[in-house]
């Protein structure tokens, strides 16, 4: 369940930075406020004793969120997440609010607040490339996060956590869109009697 949040989390880390309140950041929040942000994702980790990696393709709109990747269906609709298991029949569903502040349990919070929970520590330009070296303010379980953005569009990241692992995190393919249907953020009924096995934690 770690690393499911753990993969949610370097998603949301990169769509909210756009979210941020200086420099290229800028540029893009006024636009982030009022459009979808879509783009594709690959991550590994180092420095863990259970590596893992992987892929897959996000959509962002402040709160809402939807997920698609290593076999899972995560989607929030600001209020209630998702996250479905296609293969094996199961679902999970739970308030999205968490019952913690750690962004860990609730990825939407850096969305909603990046500049409540971290602090722009300095940034450095190189070959077109910016990047933003972000601290936590009440995270234990996270040293830095490096945000790059080139042409103000993140195109990578790296999460530095306390235990020594490092994630590193790639952005492709990303655009800004009006909008999308309310559907995208949850499950339907129809959908939801496909899982033979759904936990509801609300």
């Amino acid at each position: 369940m770690t690393k499911r949040l753990l993969t949610a989390t370097c998603l949301l880390l990169v769509a909210a930075g756009l979210a941020g309140a200086q420099d290229a950041l800028r540029t893009l929040s006024a636009r982030l406020a009022k459009e979808v942000a879509a783009f594709g994702y690959s991550y590994t980790t180092k420095g863990t004793d259970t590596p893992f990696k992987g892929d897959g393709k996000a959509i962002v709109s402040g709160s809402c969120y939807r997920i698609q990747g290593n076999g899972l269906d995560i989607r929030c609709d600001g209020s209630v997440r998702w996250t479905a298991d296609p293969a094996a029949g199961e679902m999970v569903i739970e308030d999205a609010a968490g019952q913690a502040l750690d962004f860990l349990s609730n990825p939407a919070l850096l969305v909603a607040d990046l500049e409540g929970n971290f602090k722009v520590a300095g940034t450095s330009t190189s070959g077109g490339r910016k990047t933003y070296m972000l601290e936590p303010l009440n995270e234990p379980s996270i040293i830095s996060l490096a945000l790059v953005l080139e042409k103000d569009i993140p195109i990578a990241a790296a999460l530095k956590m306390k235990d020594g692992s490092v994630v590193d995190f790639t952005v492709s393919g990303f655009t800004l869109a009006a909008s999308q249907p309310e559907s995208v953020w949850n499950f339907s009924k129809e959908e939801l009697s496909k899982y033979k096995t759904v936990t509801d934690l609300r």
